[in-house]
């Protein structure tokens, strides 16, 4: 009989823990229905940005200003400085697309643009994530410049689009914008 009881003790035992894990896993599966569903955590992860030049760009440094953002989701991009401000930890994807002006209008065949994660912040922290170098010598023609990066990037890092040689050229009407610049996150990481 002893020996029943035993094994009657353990399977009580057995069935309270089952039981105990049951109620936990049903509260993990509330809590995260409630989280996920909180329109407010929908948002803070819908970080996102589109933005326009409307107008030629020689200086030899950050692309900037965008004159037309109709897309800021998160509002971490400037317009202003061109600058994009990662908000939290996650992996981000960015492009952007110029086209390089003919040589006869801007007097060198060559362009060179970059995309950089913290340009400014602590100068050995600066990391080039795309390079686009393009030397049509003796062409006349117009040239499209591509740069795409998906990088895993801290709370605070800025990415920024630099022109370091050469022009981009915009057609300056409103309904033919040619230099973008935009970005998103792909998904949010914890520490």
């Amino acid at each position: 009989m002893d020996i029943i009881e035993k094994e009657l003790d353990i399977k009580e035992a057995m069935l309270l823990a089952l039981n105990g894990r049951e109620t936990l896993l049903g509260n993990k599966i509330e809590h995260d229905l409630n989280y996920y569903n909180d329109p407010s955590v929908l948002d803070s992860w819908n970080i996102s940005f589109f933005a326009q030049r409307n107008g030629t760009f020689n200086i030899k440094t950050v692309i900037h200003p965008f004159d037309i953002v109709p897309l800021n989701q998160g509002q971490c991009f400037s317009p202003s400085s061109g600058v994009f401000t990662v908000p939290f930890h996650g992996i981000y994807h960015f492009y952007f697309a110029a086209l390089k002006m003919k040589k006869q209008e801007s007097g060198t065949g060559r362009v060179t643009i970059q995309l950089v994660k913290n340009r400014k912040i602590v100068p050995t922290l600066r990391k080039v994530l795309a390079e686009v170098h393009l030397d049509s010598a003796d062409w006349y023609g117009w040239f499209p410049l591509h740069l795409q990066a998906t990088v895993d990037l801290q709370e605070m890092d800025e990415i920024t689009a630099e022109l370091l040689e050469g022009s981009l050229y915009d057609s300056g009407s409103p309904d033919h914008l040619l230099t973008d610049f935009g970005g998103f996150l792909i998904t949010r990481l914890y520490n």
